[in-house]
This record gives structure tokens, sequence and C-alpha cells, in this order.
């Protein structure tokens, strides 16, 4: 008696099941796709507005700089005002950005939420930080494309000259 061998089909189809299931534990490069939008913008701010990567309405932001919470019609366009002036201030320079595994991935329709290791570096007036934290994200799906339609920024560590981690 010959034992059952699969064809090359039934791998191919079992290798595809396998990958959709670990696809939908977390966001696919097309969802990351306005973070890291807005992670360039953050580490280099053009002279043009940000465009295309927040939602055009019911935009949330919840950040560590004043006023801290960016809710209502011109959301968007205050905090990018507020981390224009964070960057002008010389708070913020050299920034570059590293991502941990997404963790708490779940889909409900066209929206998608998880939260996002984050660890950012650079200078703050002129001092070398790392700052450690959490980016949660809920993005929504309009025109087949994924936009921010609210984050929050939490620190877990910071690290620089004039606050040292233990």
């Amino acid at each position: 008696m010959s034992a059952y061998r699969p064809g090359i089909l039934g791998v191919v189809f079992g290798l595809a099941i396998v990958g959709t299931a670990c696809a939908a534990d977390r966001p696919d490069e097309v969802m990351m796709l306005p973070i890291r939008t807005l992670v360039q913008f953050m580490a280099s701010p053009p002279a043009s507005p940000i465009s295309g990567v927040f939602a055009s309405t019911d935009v949330v932001i919840v950040e560590n700089f004043a006023p801290y919470i960016y809710i209502g019609p011109s959301a968007v366009t205050r905090w990018e005002r507020g981390f224009r002036g964070h960057v002008a201030n010389g708070d913020l320079s050299e920034l570059k950005v590293k991502f941990g595994e997404p963790q708490d991935f779940s889909r409900d329709g066209n929206r998608v939420y998880f939260a996002l290791p984050t660890t950012w570096t650079g200078r703050s007036r002129r001092e070398r930080f790392k700052e450690t934290g959490v980016w949660s994200f809920v993005l929504v799906r309009f025109n087949d494309a994924w936009h921010v339609l609210a984050y929050a920024w939490g620190v877990m560590e910071l690290q620089s000259p004039a606050k040292p981690v233990p």
C-alpha cells in the first residue's frame, strides 16, 4: 500500500493557507504604508503639508507634546503645526525609528487596530536620546488605501543625558 503524498498543488495550497493565517495576525505592508510615510515626514518634515496619511475626518491623535490631544476637523493641521514647532525649537533632530513586532492586531471590516512597539533615536536640544514606547493605531480603508484614523503614542522608557535609565 502506498502512502498518500500530496501533489505540488496540494503543497502550494497548504502553504497558502498557512501564509494567509500568519498574515492575518499582523498589518501587511499596504497597511504599514501610511505609518512609514508618517515616520518619513517626522524624520524630515518637508515644506509641504503631510498628505495621504490621515483619514479625511474624525482623526484623533494623542501625543506627548502640548496640547497632547488633537481631535476634530483641524486635528491633523494642528498636530502638524505642533510637530513642526517641536522640530523648529530644536526639540527634535536626526530622528530615526525602529519598529518591533506588531501586537494585538485585529480587523473589523475596513478598520484595523494594532500596537506597534517603537524606538525613536535622535537628538533633543543637541543631546542624544533614545525613546522606547508603543504606538497604537486605528487605520481605516478608504478608496483602496489605508489611512490613519487615530494614533496614540506612549513612552515606556526614555534614555538621555538628562534622564538616564537606571
